[in-house]
Formats: C-alpha cells, sequence, structure tokens
C-alpha cells in the first residue's frame, strides 16, 4: 500500500495563501501562533476506489478550497488495519470504500467518527446514512440479472426466478466471499428471511453451469461465449464494458443484456437490492472540518452526477443514469436502506456455506 496520487495546490494560489499568512502574522504584531503559521491543512485520503473516479472530484476540490489531497489505495481490511494500528497518531482524515460490508465493519472498529454536516442532512436522503450518521452514501448501483440474448430471448427479472428448475445448468454466479456478496445476502435475508434465502441459495447453487467465478470479468464473458444463460451481478460491470471501447468487451457489449433483480425491478412487495460506495471521516483526523467540507464538495449534484457516471453507477440523491443500456434501469427511487441489512452481515456466510455455494 503506497501513496498513489497527491494534488498539489496551484503556484499562484499558494503564494496567495502564504500572503495571507504573513498579513494575518503583521497584523498580531509578529506573533506567531501554531495556528497561525502553520502551513494551510491538507487531508489524507484513503480509497479503496479506482483513481479515475476519485481523482477529477479530487482535483476540483483542491482548487476551490486550496487544501491540498493525498491519497492512500489499498485494499479495504488493509486501510482500516492501518486506521486501527495508527490510532490517535495516523494521518487519515477520510475514508471512501465501496459496500455496505465494508462501511460496516470501518463502524464496527471504531475508527470513524460522526459526521456532522448541514448541507449534508439537506442532501442526501436518510436512507443513504449509516447508522449514527458515522458514515455516508455516495453513489449505488441495483444487482441485476443478466442474461445472453443468444440464449434467452428474454431476461429473467426475479432473484426468485433463478431458482427455478427451467434454469438448471444455465445459472453463473459470482464467488460469496467478497463484501458485495455479503452485503446482498444480508439484503436477502432482510426481505424474506434465513430460511427462505437458504432454499433460495441451494435451488440458485442446483442450477449452476460453471463454479462460481472470482471476477465480474470472467462472469461476463461465460455469458458472452454461452457457457451460461442468465446471471447475477452488480450493474455497473456490464455498465463499464459497454463503454470501456475496448475490443476485449466487444463480444460483452453485443451478447448480455441487463435484466432487473427483484419485481420489476421495484416491486410493490420487494425493493431491488442496492449496492453503495460510501465514505466517513477518521476518527483521529486532524483536519476533520477540512474533511466534513470534502464530503460536502463530494455530495453536490454536479459531482454526484460527475462521480457516479464515471463509474457507471447512479447517484443517491439526485437523477442521474449510468452509461449503457443500464441507463433504462429505474432508479428505485425508495430502496430499502441499505443501513436495514447491516444487522444480517454475520449471517450471510453461513447462508452461503449451507448452501454450498463457493
Amino acid at each position: 500500500m503506497a501513496r498513489i496520487a497527491r494534488y498539489p495546490l496551484t503556484s499562484c494560489r499558494q503564494r496567495l495563501l502564504r500572503a495571507l499568512v504573513l498579513l494575518a502574522l503583521l497584523a498580531s504584531g509578529g506573533s506567531q501562533s501554531p495556528a497561525i503559521a502553520a502551513e494551510p491543512p491538507h487531508l489524507t485520503v484513503l480509497a479503496y476506489r479506482q483513481m479515475a473516479y476519485v481523482s477529477p472530484i479530487l482535483e476540483g476540490f483542491t482548487q476551490e478550497s486550496g487544501i491540498e489531497v493525498d491519497v492512500i489505495s489499498g485494499l479495504p481490511d488493509e486501510l482500516l488495519d492501518r486506521m486501527s494500528e495508527e490510532g490517535s497518531a495516523g494521518r487519515a482524515d477520510v475514508l471512501l470504500t465501496l459496500d455496505l460490508a465494508n462501511l460496516a465493519k470501518a463502524q464496527e472498529r471504531g475508527v470513524l467518527r460522526p459526521i456532522s454536516s448541514v448541507y449534508l442532512q439537506q442532501t442526501v436522503p436518510p436512507a443513504w446514512w449509516g447508522e449514527n450518521r458515522m458514515w455516508i452514501a455516495q453513489s449505488r448501483w441495483l444487482k441485476t440479472i443478466v442474461f445472453s440474448r443468444a440464449r434467452l430471448s428474454a431476461g429473467v427479472r426475479h432473484y426468485e426466478d433463478l431458482a427455478l428448475p427451467a434454469l438448471r445448468g444455465q445459472v453463473c454466479v459470482r464467488t460469496s466471499d467478497t463484501a458485495y456478496a455479503t452485503s446482498f445476502m444480508a439484503a436477502m435475508i432482510g426481505q424474506v428471511g434465513a430460511a427462505e434465502a437458504e432454499r433460495w441459495a441451494r435451488s440458485v447453487v442446483e442450477n449452476l453451469a460453471a463454479p462460481p467465478f472470482e471476477s465480474a470479468k470472467g462472469l461476463l464473458a461465460a455469458l458472452a461465449d454461452g457457457t451460461c444463460a442468465v446471471g447475477l451481478d452488480n450493474s455497473f460491470y456490464l455498465a463499464r464494458a459497454q463503454t470501456s471501447g475496448q475490443q476485449a468487451d466487444s463480444a460483452v457489449a453485443e451478447t448480455v443484456r441487463v435484466s432487473a433483480g427483484g419485481p420489476g425491478p421495484c416491486g410493490e412487495s420487494e425493493r431491488a437490492i442496492v449496492g453503495i460506495s460510501g465514505a466517513g471521516i477518521a476518527r483521529h483526523s486532524p483536519y476533520p472540518d477540512s474533511a466534513r467540507r470534502l464530503l460536502e464538495f463530494m455530495a453536490r449534484p454536479e459531482n454526484q452526477v460527475r462521480y457516479a457516471q464515471a463509474a457507471g453507477e447512479l447517484t443517491v440523491s439526485v437523477i442521474s443514469k449510468p452509461a449503457g443500456e443500464v441507463m433504462e434501469l429505474p432508479a428505485c427511487a425508495d430502496p430499502a436502506p441499505p443501513q436495514s441489512a447491516a444487522r444480517f452481515l454475520s449471517a450471510a456466510p453461513t447462508i452461503y456455506a449451507a448452501a454450498g455455494w463457493k
């Protein structure tokens, strides 16, 4: 894990800020209190996100605020271990990560502090806040059903349909050892109960055309080459493949289509299961006010759109559509709050194990 980017102040802005510091010193009679003599604050962001999605937003924040941003990239557990080990001596200010499971783990490990912001409370609906306002969602996606139009004339629309005997030997899924899989099963338990979720998972395993895939790329390729007829994955993976312009994704873009999870997918009795990316302020942040300003900047409607669309995702509080055919998915304006599934996260691995879902 190493620093992978730094967004410095422009030389003009640096000169301006230093001039302001000098004027403050002169006005105070030359006394140098630490608060006045210190350099302007800079932020350290720990990120489990691709820099192509994050960089433009952070650059915009630096240009507007004059606050430098360091970005340290790592896997979720690496970042949380760093925050825990460094404690009050750490430099982390903001955590950016993917998925409810990782956000809930950060909260459980006590590395975040409550977010106090009138602007964020007014901008982001309550459904997209973590318990006790320890984190905030920044973008979302749907757990979608994807299918090969070469093998199915129409998409399977319901999660439950993946368990139908008619699909024996035709279903492809991802492995169960990811945060995405854990959060999905936790949400399903919340919707239908543990017993029904296990029954569904067992039936899906019986319908598998191949062992669960480690990557989305592998699953989509299996749909494109006809190994399987239908699969289950996050909506942003197909959106990215359809807009990448890379030859390797052309077969996927031409062959694979998206249906929707859940009834319709926003039915009356069940809702589509939603995944999120999110952020929190580090418990021991040296600059919590500046960290809050960054989260507020990212939550501006225009920045939500920019951030979400770059990743093929959806915003949390303004209307937006990702690229590709996934644009046709409804936004699910009233989704089940992701945090409502948090209490079932620990039960999810047990369900997968009982079903034989590797």
